[in-house]
């Protein structure tokens, strides 16, 4: 597990961590990146993840406490509306890590 999957999956630990969040996550290492290419990288772990049972990925209504679960609907991960902060009331993709998940990342500690 590289720095910047560390960074996703402890996210998804922590909470559901919302798309704009974990792009936030990973600038941090190297704010020099554009954020279309942080974008990219961040897709592609989160499909990784979800092919191996690491992470879920949920929508959710901004302020409101309830997740979907969206798994099998990963296009929605080439909304840009997605990797935006939304707005009280607007639709947002968020994830969150399973029990496989948090049993992967305890192996790298």
């Amino acid at each position: 597990m590289n720095e910047i999957e560390r960074k996703i999956v402890w996210a998804a630990i922590e909470d559901y961590a919302g798309l704009w969040e974990l792009i936030w996550e990973i600038s941090s290492l190297n704010p020099k990146i554009p954020q279309l290419e942080n974008i990219k990288v961040v897709k592609e772990i989160i499909k990784k993840y979800i092919d191996n049972d690491i992470i879920d990925i949920y929508e959710n209504i901004w302020g409101e406490k309830e997740y979907f679960l969206v798994q099998n609907n990963l296009q929605l991960l080439n909304q840009s509306s997605f990797w935006e902060p939304p707005l009280l009331g607007e639709k947002c993709l968020t994830i969150s890590c399973t029990g496989k998940g948090i049993e992967y990342y305890n192996s790298f500690q």
